[in-house]
């Protein structure tokens, strides 16, 4: 028995140190050279095939072929996988260079070989797009025109979000020149490959859906056991009163003004954004999730913002670390503001951060956990968000307001500068 859990540990190991290698391979070379060597190298089509073989060997085996829902179930897997290596056969993958006033027909292959099109293109206009008020880039468009033998070409729009197809070519935006008269599309052609992977993937979700509501399989049972469950739960949560009004020691937003506050728009992240997104964000880089004991985010942030001290007090902050909640003082995973600092109005964590002494997950949970202080730090002092915006001439600049005191025993500096644009 030992024997064999050594084997399984060794294997696990294994599996994790080839992952590991993988990633660091595409941090060092790129993901290009690791797909050509690694995911598009023959040894690793290989061994998928053998995978393949050996799966479909052991259905045939087990007589999987009775239950026609599981089979069809099985059989979808094969058929991505079949549609996957066909991709690697017949696609072809490359770039394009468009300039305004020049048709071409031909692009450079990942091989670094020139292919020909069936087709021929131009480049009418390219353009980027900006949120308003902020230099963040929201799109890049570019019209290109196509052209087959002497028909009247088509344009077709290539954008972020939006691929061109023809003729089964497809093109993606990937960058433009700096004079913004020319723009560089990647080209991908897999007239096969998608076919047979869609209809892997249809039959995947057929055999799902027949496998779910069939009599002969075991999930029946589960949905009894299921239901059974979910009756009990919901009588008992009908019968239980709700205690989250009880539970948050703090007064409350109403959930009208907070939803209406939501929907201003601010400067978040150098992008023009609802306060809802920044609200979001907030409240999940605290806890976890969008929302705490039945409060949105938006009830909270604005709370927050209106009754700061208040909330300080509220165990909204999750520490799932246990070394850095005994260094806190606390029982549990959850902490509020005021357990990270001491009497004295000291930071616990400061001295730790660089403490070389602890392990190495403590040292990155405790790096986690600061992030989500510093988050509220930013908040206090007006650098997390502008608000107002405020138009001069060509200018337009967008202020915070005025910073808060953290706390009645510590405070931090204000900020006014704006944020500006042109």
């Amino acid at each position: 028995m030992s024997s064999v859990l050594e084997v399984e540990v060794e294997q696990r190991i294994t599996r994790a140190q080839t992952f590991t290698d993988t990633e660091d391979a595409k941090q060092l070379h790129g993901s290009n050279e690791v797909h050509e060597n690694i995911y598009g190298a023959w040894w690793f089509t290989a061994l998928w095939a053998m995978l393949s073989v050996a799966s479909a060997a052991i259905l045939i085996r087990r007589r999987i072929h009775r239950k026609v829902a599981v089979a069809l179930l099985h059989l979808s897997f094969l058929v991505i996988l079949i549609g996957a290596f066909v991709t690697h056969l017949t696609s072809v993958e490359g770039s394009v260079h468009l300039r305004k006033g020049d048709e071409t027909r031909s692009f450079t292959d990942s091989g670094k070989e020139l292919r020909q099109f069936p087709f021929s293109l131009s480049l009418k206009d390219f353009e980027i797009t900006y949120y308003p008020g902020t230099d963040a880039v929201m799109d890049y468009k570019a019209l290109i025109s196509v052209k087959e033998g002497t028909k009247a070409g088509e344009t077709i729009q290539v954008s972020m979000n939006n691929i061109g197809k023809m003729a089964g070519y497809r093109l993606y935006q990937s960058s433009y020149d700096t004079d913004r008269e020319g723009v560089v599309l990647l080209v991908a052609c897999d007239p096969y490959g998608i076919a047979v992977t869609y209809t892997g993937y249809l039959m995947l979700l057929l055999s799902l859906i027949w496998t779910l509501m069939s009599r002969h399989t075991r999930i029946r049972q589960l949905y009894r056991m299921a239901a059974k469950s979910a009756a009990a739960l919901l009588l008992l949560l009908f019968f239980l009163p709700s205690q989250a009004d009880a539970q948050v020691g703090t007064r409350r937003i109403s959930k009208e003004t907070a939803r209406e506050m939501g929907t201003i728009t601010v400067l978040y992240g150098g992008r023009i954004c609802p306060l809802n997104t920044v609200a979001t964000e907030f409240v999940t880089k605290l806890c976890g999730k969008g929302s705490w004991k039945g409060m949105s985010a938006d009830e909270i942030f604005l709370g927050w913002m209106i009754y700061y001290s208040e909330w300080e007090t509220q165990p909204i902050i999750k520490v799932k670390n246990r070394e850095v909640q005994r260094m806190l003082g606390i029982d549990g995973k959850w902490a509020c503001l005021q357990d990270f600092y001491t009497s004295w109005n000291k930071y616990k964590l400061g001295d730790r951060l660089n403490d070389r002494s602890l392990s190495e997950s403590t040292r990155k949970a405790l790096r986690e956990t600061d992030e989500k202080i510093q988050m509220i730090t930013m908040f206090y002092n007006s650098e997390m968000l502008r608000i107002f915006p405020l138009r001069s001439g060509a200018r337009l600049a967008w202020y915070a307001p005025s910073s808060r005191r953290m706390s009645a025993k510590r405070s931090f500096s204000s900020s006014t500068t704006p944020w500006t644009t042109s």
